[in-house]
């Protein structure tokens, strides 16, 4: 009886502190007012690496290159659920901007080229999709949670970057588009 009590007496502390280390834990994933997490993996106001790759489509693209433009990054893979449940508002900043000269949306994925057109044939993705870009993800930028976003301006440095999945997540690359492209 009395190992009993104990081992109760030891699961229940246990608990507490796992309920308040979960607590915590939100605390870092969900800032005040429900605004998304800053990447632990960018600071605003940084130059970030450049990067060369082939898009699905094999168009090479270089990030150096794309200075003068406004540049939103999207760090995502597959079987992400959380980076795949927001692709259709991803979507909608697309169709909003995607048609301006002065901004381009670019997905670094870390899956194979195969894999991402099999998801694409379900759930279409209008970003610049670079497939096989783990390596770049990872020796570039050392992006270890996703959804990854970043926003770059058209001086190439970073004005908006977040990471982990928050219903406000595409409000807020929205307003720093916005901001960026001098729209009210």
């Amino acid at each position: 009886m009395r190992f009993s009590f104990l081992l109760l007496f030891f699961l229940s502390v246990h608990f507490i502190a796992f309920s308040q280390q979960v607590q915590q834990n939100q605390k870092i994933i969900f800032t005040k007012a429900g605004e998304p997490m800053p990447s632990p993996f960018f600071k605003n106001d940084e130059v970030i690496a450049s990067f060369s790759a082939p898009d699905l489509t094999g168009r090479v693209l270089n990030l150096k290159d794309l200075e003068g433009k406004v540049v939103v990054l999207n760090f995502w893979f597959v079987a992400c659920a959380p980076c795949v449940k927001e692709i259709p508002e991803l979507n909608q900043l697309v169709d909003r901007y995607g048609k301006r000269d002065d901004i381009v949306f670019l997905a670094l994925a870390l899956d194979e080229k195969a894999e991402i057109e099999k998801m694409i044939e379900k759930t279409i993705f209008n970003y610049h999709i670079i497939p096989s870009a783990k390596e770049i993800v990872q020796k570039n930028y050392k992006v270890a949670m996703f959804p990854t976003h970043v926003v770059i301006n058209k001086d190439g440095k970073v004005v908006f970057h977040t990471s982990g999945y928050n219903p406000t997540t595409i409000s807020a690359i929205e307003k720093n588009i916005k901001l960026q492209l001098g729209i009210n």
